[in-house]
């Protein structure tokens, strides 16, 4: 594509830009994970490339089993983070980052931003045995936290106004 910016007197001047497909993307930039379960996360790679490298840069935390089809699984060994990268032929990287919970509920997302009005949705992720109790929220006026009676892993978040606000899940075994 080029650019061309022609000024009132009739100078111009160009510009050619040339937009280069990824070589490597991640299906997800973070993944938040219980001790007892795996997590799976794939790379989806540009024309021609191939992946030379999967790497865990704490292993103490979670180890990689590398699957089929440009897919790991990740395997937990103690509470903790860890950064999971994929390198591919042409030297393109890409990166993960995993939190390891040792409670028995975690949720997948442990900050977010969000613009008034906006919505999203928070999952937990819940250990064996475990069922969640409530959702609530520090600051009503901020944010609104609303589940649906049999689907309480799931809550909706929603902005009402600019504010801080923390998000708290209660489970309990059974």
């Amino acid at each position: 594509t080029t650019i061309t910016v022609v000024t009132n007197t009739g100078a111009t001047a160009t510009c050619t830009v040339t937009v280069k497909e990824k070589a490597v993307v991640l299906d997800k930039d973070h993944i938040t994970m219980l001790l007892e379960g795996t997590a799976t996360l794939g790379a989806t790679l540009g024309a021609g490339e191939k992946i030379t490298n999967w790497h865990s840069n704490h292993e103490e935390v979670v180890t990689i089993t590398v699957g089929e089809n440009n897919t790991v699984t990740l395997v937990p060994h103690k509470a903790g983070a860890a950064i999971i990268s994929v390198k591919t032929a042409s030297g393109a990287e890409a990166s993960c980052i995993v939190i390891v919970s040792d409670n028995s509920v975690a949720l997948d997302n442990v900050t977010m931003e969000l613009t008034e009005g906006d919505e999203t949705i928070l999952q937990a992720i819940l250990g064996a045995s475990v069922e969640i109790i409530s959702w609530e929220t520090s600051d009503d006026t901020v944010v609104s936290v609303t589940s649906k009676l049999g689907a309480l892993e799931t809550a909706t978040i929603k902005a009402l106004k600019a504010g801080n606000a923390v998000i708290k899940v209660t489970a309990r075994k059974v």
